[in-house]
């Protein structure tokens, strides 16, 4: 809901990434972040084609959206962890997973969008 989000050049590091998830690890994460990167090159154009498209964007969405209270009903019905607390993990632990999840693959995802819009931390 609401105009299009305007989104900022990706805010992570590639030092933050490797200190995330070690040198080894980190350094493959980064090589895959890196593809999908917006960095001020990119940026004003993204923004141009996400503002010029966004009520297709929403609209596309919102036809493979399953609400999530839906969601959460087939998980509790299935036995599955719905929360952190659930899973018996520490809502920083949580939080942090859930910041850092958006920097080991290349596709663009919802994480991205709502990290360099600037949503994920709220």
């Amino acid at each position: 809901a609401g105009p299009p989000p305007r989104l900022a050049p990706s805010a992570v590091s590639e030092g933050e990434v490797v200190a995330h998830f070690g040198e080894r690890a980190g350094r493959e994460c980064w090589r895959e972040f890196t593809h999908k990167r917006l960095d001020e090159s990119r940026l004003e154009g993204v923004n141009r084609r996400i503002g010029e498209r966004w009520d297709d964007i929403r609209a596309r969405i919102a036809a493979v959206t399953i609400p999530a209270a839906a969601l959460e009903d087939v998980l509790r019905r299935a036995g599955a962890p719905t929360t952190h607390e659930d899973l018996h993990w520490p809502r920083a632990f949580y939080r942090d997973a859930v910041r850092h999840a958006r920097e080991i693959r290349d596709r663009y995802t919802f994480l991205d969008l709502a990290a360099d819009s600037g949503m994920l931390e709220k």
